[in-house]
Parts: C-alpha cells; sequence; structure tokens
C-alpha cells in the first residue's frame, strides 16, 4: 500500500491515502484536512489522490498551498503529479458544489440564500480557470495582489466584478482603487487614512471591510477588537470611504466547528458597534474553503472560496507571490 507521512509524525501503523472527497475520515487519529483536487505520484508512478494531515494549512489571506508544504512534509519521498486534478474543465462543476454547500447550510441555519455572497478566490489562478467559473454564471472574484489583478482583470470580461482579499500596501492604493469594487482587509487607521485621501484626489469612493484580529494572533494582521472599537469614530469620519462591516480570519484547527466561537465573536462585534456607533455594517466577511458553512451559520454575508472551486493553486505562480503585493 502506498503511505503518506508528514515529517515529524509518526504511526505504528502505515498511514493510507484517502480520497480527498471523502469525509470525516481520521487518519491515525491526526489532525485531518480534506482539500478537494490533489493528487500525487508515489515512486511506484501511481497518481494517487490524498487527504492532508496538516498542521499549518491557513496563512493570512491565503488559501495554504499544499504543494510547497507536502515537498517539504515527505522529503522527496512523494512528488506531486505535473497537474491538478482541478483544471479548467472542472470548474463548474466544483463551483455547482460549493453553491449547493451554501444552499445547504443557509437552509441550516434558516437563511435566505440571497443574504450570502460567494467571492471565488481567483489569485495565483490563470485566467481561463477564472472565465471557466465565469461561463458557469459566477460573477465575483477575489484577488489578493494587485499586480497580477492588474494583469489578469483585463483578460476577463467586463462585467466580472472583483474583491480585494490581501493585505493592501500603500504604494499599491492609487493602482488597487479603481479596480475592486470592495476592500476586504483595511486593518489599520494609518490605511484606512491614505485610502481616504488617494481616494480624495482620485474622485473615488471605496466600499471597505475592517478586518479584525478577532483571536489576537501574532501572526495575524488586523484591528484588535478594543483598538478598533477606540478608533470606530475616527474611521467612520473619513468622508471618502464607506465601511459596511467588518473581516476575520479566525486561527488553524484541524476541524471547521473550531472556527464557530470566532465567527459569532466577529458577528456580535459587529452587532455592538451598529448599536454602539449609530451605523449600519451589514457585511460580515468569514469562511474559506475549509469552514464557510459553519461561518454562514453564524452569519457571514460574504465566503471567500478558492482552493474548493479552482484546485490548488498553479506553481509557477507561488513563486511570484512572494514578491511583494
Amino acid at each position: 500500500m502506498n503511505t503518506f507521512r508528514p515529517s515529524g509524525y509518526s504511526t505504528k501503523t502505515p498511514t493510507p491515502l484517502v480520497s480527498p472527497l471523502a469525509t470525516n475520515t481520521s487518519i491515525a487519529s491526526a489532525p485531518v484536512i480534506t482539500l478537494p483536487g490533489f493528487t500525487f505520484t508515489s515512486a511506484s508512478n501511481s497518481v494517487i489522490p490524498i487527504r492532508f494531515v496538516e498542521s499549518d494549512i491557513r496563512q493570512s489571506h491565503s488559501d495554504f498551498d499544499a504543494s510547497v508544504w507536502v515537498r517539504q512534509a515527505v522529503g522527496g519521498s512523494v512528488d506531486l503529479d505535473g497537474g491538478s486534478t482541478t483544471a479548467g474543465q472542472d470548474v463548474p462543476s466544483n463551483l455547482e458544489r460549493v453553491r449547493s454547500q451554501i444552499a445547504d447550510a443557509a437552509k441550516k441555519s434558516g437563511r435566505s440564500l440571497d443574504e450570502i455572497e460567494l467571492i471565488a478566490i481567483s489569485k495565483t489562478h490563470e485566467a481561463e480557470k477564472v472565465r471557466a467559473a465565469f461561463d458557469a454564471g459566477h460573477q465575483i472574484f477575489g484577488e489578493s495582489r494587485v499586480q497580477e489583478a492588474r494583469a489578469k482583470i483585463p483578460l476577463l470580461p467586463s462585467s466580472a466584478r472583483w474583491h480585494f482579499v490581501g493585505r493592501l500596501q500603500k504604494n499599491k492604493i492609487r493602482h488597487a482603487l479603481p479596480l475592486f469594487e470592495l476592500f476586504h482587509s483595511v486593518d489599520s487607521i494609518e490605511l484606512a487614512r491614505d485610502m481616504n485621501r488617494i481616494a480624495d484626489e482620485e474622485g473615488l469612493h471605496p466600499r471597505v471591510l475592517l478586518e479584525v484580529n478577532v483571536a489576537g494572533e501574532g501572526s495575524k494582521i488586523g484591528f484588535a477588537p478594543d483598538s478598533l472599537r477606540a478608533e470606530m469614530e475616527m474611521l467612520l469620519e473619513l468622508p471618502r470611504l464607506t465601511i459596511e462591516g467588518l473581516m476575520t480570519i479566525p486561527p488553524l484547527a484541524p476541524e471547521a466547528e473550531a472556527s464557530r466561537k470566532y465567527f459569532s465573536a466577529l458577528r456580535d462585534l459587529r452587532d455592538q458597534f451598529a448599536l454602539q456607533f449609530q451605523v449600519k455594517l451589514p457585511q460580515l466577511s468569514m469562511g474559506m474553503s475549509d469552514d464557510f458553512a459553519i461561518a454562514i451559520e453564524e452569519g457571514a454575508t460574504l465566503v471567500r472560496v478558492g482552493t474548493a472551486i479552482f484546485g490548488k493553486r498553479t506553481p509557477a505562480r507561488l513563486r511570484d507571490e512572494s514578491a511583494p503585493g
């Protein structure tokens, strides 16, 4: 039997490779994360879909990149297959599956499907995949690097809509403002002021969400809840910005259910701010490929899903992503 063992992980029983489409499967009692659409070639040249045993699957503003981690984890004993099982032709069926899961989560929580928008996170994916999603009826896409977006957006239909989901650098604000209809990740009052100033110079009115580091993780950016409360009035006074709500990325967890308390905390914070500052904050951006159903149950209005739609990131673009956005 072909086996997959992360470095530093040992078990008396060989760890089997399990289909990524399987659910609720435990591999030797280790935390298991499912990422659809990945295959790997074993030493015997057989191509096998797998599930991931992973300890660091998600980073701020990004879906986990399996290719980099697997190369490090297995030390070369298993090599990545040259391509993704989720090619452009698979995007429509993946998209339909995600839409169905969103509908199920909305029904479970007694919410209208009209209250929830899916942001297909297209960062690092080639324009052909994005077009496949567009042709399947999806219009809203998320990018995290201004440089990549400037090259990609002209290749897609003009009716496609674009959200910015990455960390926006000061020197990219002027380029970014005309491209995106919503910025999910305003993470400091300094960035908000810079956006407001440049928007005034350009005659624009950006719509923004404020990113909140609900869990207080040192590795994540975003407003601490108490800091945001103290600065909210100043943010609301910026005349060019329309603040529509809040966004968060919860800590990594082996089970999606562990994210629930962070999603509910963001919802509660939004409700408190709406009452305290007498302002409407209708949007809650929370939930990604592994936990968007839980986020919907806790009130998400925007879910950011990439891997489950487009598959793993394109390796050639991964090298570029280390450059400033």
